[in-house]
């Protein structure tokens, strides 16, 4: 008696975990999460170089970075941070025509 059992409990579960095999795939993203995390990321970016540009200014404040270095890496931090906010006004032109 409990041999029947045990086959049909075995075939029920087999069912279970084949079925997600034959149905159609989720995507991934859904639509409009794209452009959320992408605007997330980007003001990640741009918080993190203006943080960096506070940083080397302490840094060269309290000597530990000569002047060339402090403007070779502000230089690199401020362009990083202007292409964020391009990027950002980008995305936000795109959403308010899209709207």
């Amino acid at each position: 008696m409990a041999l029947p059992i045990f086959f049909f409990a075995v075939a029920v579960l087999a069912v279970f975990v084949v079925m997600p095999l034959f149905q159609p795939p989720e995507p991934l993203v859904k639509t409009g999460d794209d452009a959320r995390r992408r605007v997330a990321a980007l003001e990640l970016e741009k918080v993190s170089y203006l943080r960096a540009l506070k940083d080397i200014e302490f840094e060269r404040a309290t000597g530990k970075i000569n002047d060339d270095d402090y403007e070779d890496l502000k230089g690199f931090y401020t362009r990083k941070a202007a292409e964020a906010l391009e990027a950002l006004d980008r995305l936000a032109g795109k959403r308010g025509g899209a709207a």
